[in-house]
């Protein structure tokens, strides 16, 4: 099984999951940030995992713009999603989805999966940072702040493993 892992990334996170993602699978993976601009020929992939973070409700556009020129090729590919986002609750985290990746793909996926988030406030921008203390602001004595979530990454790539093995027989 060969895999391809595009990203988009800003701070990190998605290539972090990325990277995770690729030791776990335990087969051969290439990576690729979409912000490089590279052109991905498909052909050679079995399996197409897309992901990105989320910023200010908006996925990298590298990664939109990948997905919207060949969509109809990773139709006919085996494909998973994630995103890595502060929300927890599964109501924005299925908004965020909904906004962030076309409803085919979405259709097609044999896993969609959110990777929890890390808050960058070193990287961002005033108006970045004032929204994100707005939206992780400590309530009382429980801590918003948002963490990866490493148990959806290793189910993801047990869920794409499971194709593999399925394959071999």
């Amino acid at each position: 099984m060969s895999v391809l892992i595009i990203y988009g990334t800003k701070t990190g996170t998605s290539e972090k999951c990325a990277k995770y993602l690729a030791d776990k699978l335990g087969c051969a993976v290439t990576l690729v940030n979409a912000r490089d601009g590279i052109k991905i020929d498909l052909a050679p992939y079995d399996t197409v995992i897309i992901g990105a973070s989320v910023r200010m409700g908006h996925i990298a556009s590298s990664v939109s713009k990948f997905m919207e020129d060949e969509e109809e090729a990773l139709l006919k590919k085996r494909i998973a999603l994630f995103m890595c986002c502060g929300f927890t609750d599964k109501e924005n985290i299925n908004r965020q989805l909904e906004l962030n990746f076309p409803p085919a793909l979405r259709n097609h996926a044999v896993a969609i999966k959110c990777f929890g988030g890390e808050l960058h406030t070193d990287s961002s921008n005033k108006l970045e940072k004032f929204v994100a203390k707005m939206a992780f602001r400590a309530d009382g004595d429980i801590d918003l702040t948002p963490e990866l979530d490493y148990k959806a990454m290793d189910e993801l790539a047990d869920i794409i493993k499971s194709y593999s093995l399925q394959e071999a027989r």
